[in-house]
């Protein structure tokens, strides 16, 4: 690989025919690194950019080693891309910058805001070869869903070979699944089950097979039911304990005494969403009806996030104590196992400008 100006950090210039570890970041966690023709810039889990290579910022100098980029010291990184000559950095709270040669003249070697708007933080961050920076956004809900679908754990139901949860489905399309329906759902073919059940389980629609979903929506009669997005079946289904078949405990972490708050859920929004009730569930099975929170959290904090699992909304008042409870929350994405951050960290960042913790 070259090297020839000291862009892989090694303290020289001589380039390399195979991977060498970089001392430097021993003690560092990198969740990502990306390369431009002439430096490679590296993203730490606390948020920092180090950078080796022609300089970033004056467009003069060189370095052979890693060296912290102080611009955005005081600011937190969550995702970088690179073109062959310039780099975009997204920030947590949305700010977006960049810096490097640019064809069209608008930055040459320095840092600078890039002057849009970002009312939600994206999943995708891709930059192109030459120029442009494309963002894309993956809804938490939608993508959780979907891969637990795709992972076809937990399943006992099975149509045309396609693996699914039969409670899901029968609370997403409003009807008990009997062994007519299942004879009437075989005369399709794989494909066309599996892209139904793409719509069950993200209520988006498989582009090639849409038609064949509309017909299958139609003969069962839920065409009301499928105008509803995924999010606010959700939300309704939050609100109907009749149809719960768990109940989460919370104590008082400041009171033994008090009597515990119960929450009534489904197991299987617990098992889409969180790695930690998944785990918990390949433990009990269908043995337990019931479990104790362990987070530590305020009861306060503990409904506010088990809302968030259903609607990947966080909605406080200023007698819910905001700052608590936005601490709480970031500590609960590591606790719960949350599979994606993205809608939290949008969710954290509104009440922080709120409240003004910010």
């Amino acid at each position: 690989m070259l090297n020839n100006y000291g862009q892989l950090g090694t303290n020289n210039s001589q380039d390399l025919l195979s991977p060498v570890e970089i001392d430097f970041f021993k003690d560092k966690e990198v969740i990502q690194a990306t390369t431009l023709s002439w430096a490679n810039i590296v993203l730490t889990k606390d948020g920092k950019l180090y950078s080796a290579g022609y300089s970033l910022t004056s467009g003069q100098n060189t370095s052979s080693v890693f060296a912290e980029l102080e611009f955005f010291s005081d600011k937190k990184v969550i995702k970088i891309s690179s073109g062959y000559h310039f780099t975009v950095v997204l920030c947590e709270n949305g700010d977006i910058y960049s810096f490097g040669e640019f064809t069209m003249g608008e930055i040459n070697n320095r840092i600078a805001k890039v002057p849009i708007n970002i009312t939600e933080i994206p999943t995708f961050f891709k930059c192109g070869y030459s120029f442009g920076c494309f963002l894309g956004y993956f809804r938490d809900l939608e993508n959780d869903f979907l891969n637990f679908f795709k992972a076809e754990e937990f399943t006992d139901l099975e149509i045309q070979g396609v693996k699914v949860h039969r409670q899901l489905v029968e609370l997403r399309i409003g009807k008990t699944i009997d062994e007519k329906m299942i004879d009437h759902l075989t005369r399709y073919y794989e494909t066309e089950i599996r892209a139904f059940m793409l719509w069950v389980y993200t209520g988006q629609y498989d582009k090639v097979k849409k038609d064949v979903v509309i017909e299958i929506i139609k003969e069962l009669d839920i065409v009301e039911r499928s105008k509803m997005s995924l999010s606010k079946f959700l939300s309704e289904l939050l609100e109907d304990e009749d149809s719960s078949d768990f109940t989460i405990l919370i104590p008082d972490p400041e009171d033994e005494e008090e009597e515990p708050i119960d929450i009534p859920v489904h197991k299987i929004v617990l098992m889409a969403r969180s790695g930690l009730y998944r785990e918990m569930f390949k433990k009990v099975k269908d043995k337990s009806t019931e479990v104790t929170d362990q987070s530590g959290m305020s009861p306060e904090s503990v409904e506010l996030l088990v809302k968030f699992l259903y609607t990947a909304k966080v909605s406080i008042t200023a007698d819910d104590d905001p700052e608590t409870v936005v601490n709480e929350l970031q500590d609960a994405k590591e606790y719960y196992q949350l599979n994606t951050n993205t809608s939290i960290n949008v969710e954290l960042q509104k009440i922080r400008r709120e409240f003004k913790l910010i």
